[in-house]
């Protein structure tokens, strides 16, 4: 005679041993990083950073942020305010101008020398929902850095160093 526990449980199905409790998942935090992939001129403004678990940016990530972190920021506009949850659409006459946003202290940036980071614990409820298949980045348009580096990874690790490569997009 054999036991098996039904979908969605996990254990041997017998009351002497396992017996039978629900599988849950838990997913190591995730750092993200993202740096102008060119020089400026005008200095840079994040307003949003916004994660989906597809390519599409259909189906956002349950997320908390941590932790935040930037290279020097002015005064007024620290890095917590991408992660802030007031990203408001620029289209929208009435609250298109209540911009929360990140700037750069200076306005002449050599490449990748301009950062905000961001840790976040990643809910889940199976795991594919750990996954992270992109990263919208939401710029003032008139302060945009052109190209992005993102690099992004578990949290508890070292991230790959910038000279193995970088995606073309």
């Amino acid at each position: 005679h054999t036991c098996a526990c039904p979908e969605g449980l996990r254990g041997d199905g017998y009351l002497a041993g396992t017996g039978c409790v629900d599988i849950s998942w838990t997913c190591e935090d995730l750092l993200l990083r993202i740096s102008n992939g060119a020089a400026q001129s005008k200095g840079w403004r994040v307003r949003e950073v916004l994660l989906y678990q597809d390519q599409e940016c259909a189906t956002p990530v349950e997320q908390a942020v941590t932790a935040s972190a930037s290279s020097p920021a002015y005064d007024f506009h620290p890095q917590n305010m991408i992660n802030d949850g007031f990203f408001q659409d620029p289209a929208d006459p009435v609250f298109g101008l209540q911009f929360t946003e990140w700037w750069t202290d200076a306005f002449t940036l050599p490449e990748a020398t301009a950062w905000v980071e961001q840790t976040a614990a990643v809910s889940a409820g199976a795991p594919e929902s750990c996954f992270v298949g992109s990263v919208r980045v939401v710029e003032d348009p008139l302060y945009a850095a052109g190209p992005l580096v993102v690099h992004m990874g578990p949290a508890s690790r070292e991230a790959l160093p910038l000279t193995l490569g970088r995606r073309p997009d």
